[in-house]
Parts: structure tokens; sequence; C-alpha cells
């Protein structure tokens, strides 16, 4: 028999990320007033920028040591009140970090990228192509023997 799961219920897993949405709230990200880059040092614009939600994150903060999908997957096998949870839970972090990136909070290439928004091409097809060998005498010679050893 292995150990208790973390969250007795899905109302316990809810409670736990309304607490690290406040904590996220809180707890704002310092810019550096300085950044090196290379060998030079450039000024950076200090103060301080938005925390991202992201499920890591929540992960982190809950204390629970699984990846997300894991987690997710496991919450969800428990029935349909955990698996609303976790949709809304996983619909809000995407949400938030979306309109962050739209809105010029976050980088919006990377939020693009979190959320699966990235845009893909993907193309097929035939295509015919000739070669030309040229060579001199000798060798054309050994390539129509090559050819005609049969």
């Amino acid at each position: 028999m292995g150990r208790p799961p973390r969250f007795a219920t899905a109302e316990d897993i809810w409670n736990e990320f309304v607490a690290y949405v406040d904590f996220v709230d809180k707890h704002k990200i310092d810019l550096p007033t300085h950044i090196v880059k290379g060998s030079h040092r450039d000024e950076g614009r200090g103060g301080q920028v938005a925390r991202p939600l992201t499920l890591t994150g929540f992960m982190v903060f809950a204390g629970v040591g699984q990846k997300w999908q894991d987690f997710a997957r496991h919450q969800c096998e428990r029935g349909n009140e955990f698996s609303e949870v976790i949709t809304r839970i996983r619909n809000i972090v995407s949400n938030d970090q979306i309109e962050g990136g739209v809105a010029g909070i976050y980088n919006s290439n990377l939020t693009a990228r979190l959320n699966g928004l990235t845009e893909k091409q993907q193309v097929s097809g035939t295509m015919e192509q000739s070669i030309i060998i040229k060579t001199d005498a000798d060798s054309a010679q050994l390539i129509k023997d090559v050819i005609n050893a049969d």
C-alpha cells in the first residue's frame, strides 16, 4: 500500500492553487539594475515585473515532486471532480500566460511555445531532379564498362 495522496480532495488542490495565485501576485520578480553581457556591463531598468503563473511553479509551491503532466494524469484518474479542477487550473495558467504575452508583460515567443501556439507547417511532395555528370573520355568509358558489365 502506497502513501496517501498529497491532496485528499479536489477542493484541496483548488485551495492550494488559489494560495499559489495569491503568492504569485504578492511576489513580483526583481529586475537587476545592471546586466553583464560578455565583457561589458549594461544598465538594466531595475524595478519589478509580474511573476507569471506556471504549472511548474504550482508544483514547486505545492511541494509536489512530480512533473505537472504526471500529477495531472494521476489526479484525473481519481474521478471527474479532480479532472475538472485540473482542467480549470491548466486553463487559468494558460490564459494568464497568453494574455501576459499579448500585453507584453511576458515574452510572447516563450508563452506561445509553452502553450503550443507556435505556427507549424508541414510540407510534403515529390520532386524530380536531373543530374549531369561531366567526365573526361577515360572516366566515361569506365562508367560505360561498369554499367554494361552484366
